[in-house]
């Protein structure tokens, strides 16, 4: 969506999203803080409602979302104007399906962080719970049935929103070894 870099009429952003990643556009310094918000939405499935935007020359979080980026001091030409993304977190159901002891419980993260980080996280909880043994590369994650991919994509590309459930399926070698460890105890 971002228009050609070369062109001197528009202003050159880069969206530092909660200190995690950056993305740079070139946009017209007309371009509003609610089309800016709608582009988010587009390209990275971001509702705008969950985010914040603060431009370099405003240091407290924009309200008049009709104001262009023009308003707040970001010219068209070569300069890189930093606008902070602040993005409110998301809490996923993490719901284990085929375990002997089904259980789930609520992981915090950005609708942006990519499926392996998700994975990393759903691990952290469960060391966290005394369970060693599911590693990312044992569970099997869907969304509305849709099977996760690559661990490069974002979790808004499968859909993930606030307070929507993530079923985890775990492989049978993982199955087997949980119904040994239950059947010890």
């Amino acid at each position: 969506m971002a228009a050609a870099t070369g062109n001197t009429t528009n202003c050159h952003v880069e969206l530092d999203f909660v200190g995690r990643w950056r993305h740079r556009y070139s946009l017209p310094p007309s371009t509003t803080v609610a089309q800016l918000k709608q582009t988010i939405l587009h390209d990275f499935g971001i509702s705008p409602e969950r985010i914040t935007l603060r431009l370099q020359l405003l240091p407290y979080p924009t309200t008049m979302e009709h104001q262009t980026l023009a308003a707040y001091g970001v010219t068209a030409g070569q300069t890189t104007w930093p606008i902070a993304v602040d993005v409110a977190k998301i809490n996923v159901v993490v719901n284990f399906l085929n375990l002997d002891n089904m259980w789930y419980f609520v992981v915090a993260c950005y609708e942006f962080d990519s499926v392996a980080e998700f994975r990393r996280l759903v691990v952290g909880n469960l060391r966290a719970t005394g369970v060693d043994e599911i590693g990312p590369e044992d569970m099997e994650l869907y969304c509305g049935g849709v099977r996760f991919g690559d661990g490069g994509a974002l979790l808004s590309q499968y859909g993930v929103r606030d307070k929507v459930w993530v079923d985890v399926k775990t492989t049978e070698e993982v199955r087997e070894l949980r119904r040994r460890f239950t059947s010890a105890l």
